[in-house]
């Protein structure tokens, strides 16, 4: 259930299932927000946000980044309303996207292009609120922290695929099970990897920082 709440200082929150989605002092959380995500932020001309929530945090995002390529990721619809609703203004250029998990996002066309350079995937957790387990799941495969993610990811890279060698169309074994992050990678090419190929690693791992 979604109620809303007018604070002291006039903003308007969400309450899920009586659960506050963003702080009493929404403006001042999105402030910080942004600061501690910062270093994450530098240099970067996409971002992908998970959690829409109220939507403040974004105000502040939009404007520490103007230039920049924003996609808000929300799993509930009526968040998603409410922050179009109340800033419409502020977030006129903010894409948005509703899923409901992995599958959700490797269909949508926009997404995909962003990933094919320079981008950043933030978490807002407080948004996230009754749907961790799906943030989850689509972070990790944003991130390419596992198998799926990994071949999601190099399928839309054929450059790195090409100066990797690797096959994005492989049937990948992770024996260990274990997440999969960019250190996977160096690993496996540890022995192999010339010059050129390292660039690589190190220009994939300021990508998916």
């Amino acid at each position: 259930m979604i109620e809303r709440l007018l604070t002291s200082s006039g903003k308007t929150v969400l309450l899920y299932e009586g659960r506050r989605v963003c702080s009493l002092e929404p403006e001042r959380e999105a402030t910080s927000w942004v600061q501690r995500n910062s270093l994450r932020l530098r240099g970067v001309q996409n971002v992908i946000v998970l959690g829409v929530g109220c939507g403040y945090h974004l105000v502040a995002l939009r404007k520490y980044l103007p230039e920049a390529t924003i996609l808000a990721i929300e799993t509930k619809s009526d968040f998603l309303e409410f922050t179009r609703g109340e800033s419409s203004l502020d977030l006129s250029d903010v894409m948005f996207l509703h899923a409901r998990g992995a599958t959700d996002l490797r269909k949508n066309c926009v997404l995909r292009d962003l990933l094919k350079d320079n981008y950043t995937v933030l978490k807002f957790v407080p948004a996230q609120i009754g749907d961790e387990v799906l943030y989850r799941e689509m972070e990790d495969l944003l991130l390419a922290r596992n198998i799926e993610g990994l071949r999601y990811v190099l399928s839309l890279r054929s450059d790195l695929c090409r100066s990797l060698e690797v096959d994005s169309e492989k049937n990948w074994i992770d024996p260990l099970g274990e997440l999969f992050s960019i250190k996977t990678l160096e690993k496996m090419l540890s022995q192999q990897a010339d010059g050129e190929v390292r660039l690589i690693l190190k220009s994939l791992r300021e990508m998916v920082r």
